[in-house]
């Protein structure tokens, strides 16, 4: 084991962890320096694997909110447009985001030097294990695997189709422990790690070369279709721009705007024109039905095309006005189905957390109040049998599982992200897409409203995507198919064994002290863990073996708290 830091060595902490994080936002799109991720965390692991107690409970912490601030860093941008605060409360509000959700750094940091002490010269592994363990568990408010950055990579990511984002993020951090132990000279520890991460990689190109196979089979006998994903480049000033500019009362400018660029696709399209017209999230401020949408039906029957689309509607219930956001269906010959009510809302952005139980929270400014929908809808259509994934919904593996589960071979996600600025959030989101395509088997589609809208193979692959903030229809042949994966069937079963493993390992690490230093900081653990159920209000629906695994890792923790006592 290597010696505790001194405290003279402690004050490069803070200059070392910092570089870690902005090695993360390079790693990350939209710079997609991938092969950073590589090495970005070799910083940490160094410095955390020599310290204890409170001391690596903070520096930990350090790591993960500054990673999450780098990354996360539109959020300055989004708080100010969804509230009409000044920027200094953004800074305030990612500040508190950062330190909420880079609690998984601190855990990470509290176990690191125990695992490492358990695992022999295995540690760089078991560290990665350890790693994937508190990222799994981190009740994150926007889904982002460190893995992720690799989307692009098909010949090795398609690992994630096997294993879920988790794989990759342990192929990556399996890279920084080997490397951090070649720094630390450590040849038998280095050894090993260079064995299991040339091993992963070979099982990487090895599984990814038979799920490409896979896919390329399911697209070669799919039907393709023509769809134009509609991008009208609504920006919130746009949006005043258009309203200014209608008629007095006018409730259908926004939907206007959407039937004239989709007008002008129609007749850019090649051969017999287009088959679905995709619109995305709150296209319109109505139901499709409503006496004041007549052109839509219209311009549906006219075109004999569908039209996906996203609506955001209000009506009385019981006596009280409900809003919804929703997405329908319109056949070609002007028929309408039943809405979709999106089922994970986005909290503070359109509904506030503990709202029902604290009312003075629903008064803050800018959050909407919407009800969340119960149920995850297939649309069946002769092109595509689809599920309409509005906006941060698509990003949520857990959810999309569902709908791959009953069938459907074509995900699509319409989204309005004009709320966060000209920033790294488009092409953040859509890397995250792209993962879960690849992971689930299933091709994706997205229309975003001022970008960035897309089609992704079911590889994962972005076969087209249009420019951010322009006004464009990106018109393209679309291929539903269905090559189904070990990860849609299973789900997180490699997260899980990551946490039964490295658990156990860090409550082994910790029993040979005796004296465990700073015995407060072990709380840190259970504080952390009993978060992870807040984590599972912003999911409908959350799989039983998750709970479980969970509470595992409560009992264990338990046994360390007991352990700790004088």
């Amino acid at each position: 084991m290597p010696p505790l830091l001194t405290r003279a060595s402690i004050r490069w902490v803070i200059p070392v962890l910092v570089l870690a994080a902005v090695l993360q936002l390079w790693a990350s799109e939209p710079v997609n320096l991938n092969v950073l991720l590589l090495v970005s965390w070799v910083p940490a692991i160094w410095i955390l694997t020599r310290l204890e107690g409170r001391a690596a409970l903070f520096a930990g912490w350090l790591a993960g909110a500054a990673g999450n601030a780098a990354i996360f860093y539109w959020l300055v941008p989004s708080t100010e447009r969804f509230t009409g605060a000044p920027w200094p409360v953004g800074v305030l509000a990612l500040a508190f985001f950062a330190l909420a959700w880079g609690g998984y750094g601190a855990i990470f940091g509290l176990g690191a030097r125990a695992v490492r002490r358990a695992s022999g010269p295995w540690w760089p592994v078991t560290i990665a294990l350890w790693f994937v363990a508190c990222e799994f568990l981190n009740p994150q408010l926007f889904p982002y695997y460190q893995g992720s950055v690799f989307h692009q990579e098909t010949r090795l990511f398609l690992l994630v189709s096997l294993t879920g984002i988790a794989g990759f993020t342990f192929v990556a951090l399996v890279c920084n422990g080997l490397i951090a132990a070649l720094i630390e000279k450590d040849g038998a520890a280095a050894r090993r790690a260079g064995a299991v991460f040339a091993g992963l990689i070979l099982l990487a190109a090895g599984w990814s070369s038979f799920q490409l196979a896979r896919v390329e089979e399911a697209l070669a006998q799919s039907t393709p279709f023509t769809a134009a994903m509609i991008q009208p480049n609504q920006s919130l000033e746009r949006m005043g721009e258009l309203k200014a500019a209608a008629p007095k009362g006018s409730k259908t400018y926004l939907m206007d705007d959407f039937l004239k660029l989709s007008e002008e696709a129609d007749q850019q399209a090649p051969g017999g024109g287009v088959d679905v017209f995709v619109w995305g999230e709150g296209a319109m401020r109505s139901t499709p039905e409503s006496p004041r949408n007549r052109s839509l039906l219209n311009f549906a029957r006219r075109t004999g095309a569908e039209l996906w689309l996203g609506s955001v509607y209000s009506k009385r219930v019981d006596g009280q006005k409900k809003r919804w956001t929703a997405a329908y269906r319109v056949a070609a010959d002007g028929s309408v189905s039943e809405p979709y009510h999106k089922n994970i809302l986005l909290p503070f952005g359109e509904f506030v957390p503990l709202g029902n139980l604290i009312p003075a929270l629903k008064k803050i400014p800018g959050p909407g109040n919407y009800e969340a929908g119960t149920e995850l809808t297939l649309f069946e259509t002769p092109h595509a049998r689809f599920a309409y994934l509005v906006c941060y919904e698509a990003i949520r593996s857990r959810y999309l599982r569902d709908g791959v589960a009953r069938g459907a071979n074509l995900l699509v996600n319409g989204s309005y992200e004009g709320w966060y600025g000209n920033s790294n959030c488009q092409p953040q989101f859509l890397m995250l897409t792209a993962g879960q395509a690849a992971s689930l088997g299933v091709p994706m589609i997205r229309a975003g409203t001022t970008g960035i809208s897309a089609v992704i193979d079911p590889a994962g692959r972005i076969l087209e995507q249009s420019e951010n903030w322009s006004r464009e229809a990106l018109i393209s042949e679309v291929r539903p198919a269905r090559a189904i994966t070990p990860y849609a069937r299973l789900g997180d079963w490699f997260a899980w064994l990551a946490v039964l493993g490295s658990f156990l390992l860090f409550r082994r690490g910790m029993e040979p002290l005796g004296d465990v230093r700073d015995r407060r900081a072990i709380w840190g653990l259970a504080v952390f863990l009993g978060a992870v159920p807040l984590g599972w209000m912003i999911i409908p629906s959350v799989p039983v073996l998750d709970m479980l695994i969970w509470g595992f890792a409560v009992f264990v923790t338990a046994g360390i708290v007991r352990a700790s006592r004088p």
